[in-house]
């Protein structure tokens, strides 16, 4: 059985080597998986099936962790399952994990893309409409974090490259963020037909308030809150969520979620994992 086990971690290994993710997410899968392994064979379970993952999420739980640590070990099952699917037609997981098994965040709520779609709509083709759009585009098309988009420089926009350098702060780290069509655009009309138009000072700072001076971030929460409130969405949504919802779109869409974690400048690949959760239960 240890013969077989240490086989399927080879594989595994080198699954996960493929699709690209880095060594550190590797070996930290690779502890995670052989640590199930090892409580199999300790069980002496032969069979590996959903009841197996039942009693092993059961066993975890009786253990002094935290729910990240639990679901962190339950991701490489996940991940593993795939694997059976692709390579050998054959998976261990038949049903999503249940909510009471892994505690979700207290507001885990996020948009649907139609939603998303309904608060672009409330924006008027105004000077202060294009500003809005431009806000709505740099915290959901590009997933930043509320002090982040208060940073973000005129020269921190290559529109030829379609590309958005986020400069590293003190609490998050440097990074390059892909624009997609519309996102540019909306950048690029703001910055050229509204910007030059609201600016009351010489700054670089990309979004200004309608005084002309930098945005801040009690600014950004404000306007956000009254496009949810023009679009007439009844969820109890912060500014913050589109970060979230972007990451479970992205998700749903079919990016890896290493990608989606670089993309958002998260510090661990941990963090990214309660995407997988919320898609499971939207």
């Amino acid at each position: 059985m240890y013969e077989i086990h240490e086989k399927l971690i080879e594989e595994m290994q080198e699954y996960l080597t493929r699709l690209g993710y880095s060594s550190e997410t590797i070996k930290s899968y690779i502890k995670n998986l052989k640590y199930f392994f090892n409580w199999i064979i300790k069980e002496n379970i032969e069979k590996v099936n959903q009841s197996t993952i039942d009693q092993y999420l059961k066993c975890l739980h009786k253990k002094p962790i935290t729910s990240k640590t639990i679901q962190t070990k339950y991701n490489i099952i996940r991940h593993y399952n795939r694997y059976l699917e692709k390579t050998k037609n054959e998976k261990i997981i038949t049903k999503p994990l249940e909510l009471q098994d892994i505690d979700l965040p207290k507001k885990a709520e996020i948009l649907t893309i139609k939603e998303i779609k309904k608060l672009y709509a409330v924006i008027e083709e105004t000077i202060i409409g294009l500003r809005d759009k431009a806000l709505l585009s740099l915290y959901y098309g590009c997933g930043l974090r509320n002090k982040e988009g208060t940073k973000v420089k005129i020269e921190d926009i290559d529109y030829k490259r379609s590309i958005l350098e986020i400069k590293p702060g003190k609490n998050y780290q440097n990074r390059f963020i892909p624009l997609s069509i519309k996102v540019k655009e909306d950048l690029y009309r703001y910055q050229t037909q509204s910007r030059p138009y609201i600016t009351n000072t010489k700054t670089n700072i990309f979004l200004l308030n309608n005084q002309g001076n930098p945005i801040t971030p009690v600014t950004n929460r404000r306007i956000f809150n009254k496009l949810l409130e023009k679009s007439d969405i009844q969820k109890p949504i912060t500014l913050h969520m589109l970060r979230h919802s972007l990451g479970t779109h992205l998700l749903k869409q079919g990016m890896q979620l290493e990608q989606i974690s670089q993309l958002l400048g998260h510090k661990s690949l941990d963090t990214t994992q309660i995407y997988a959760q919320i898609k499971n239960h939207e």
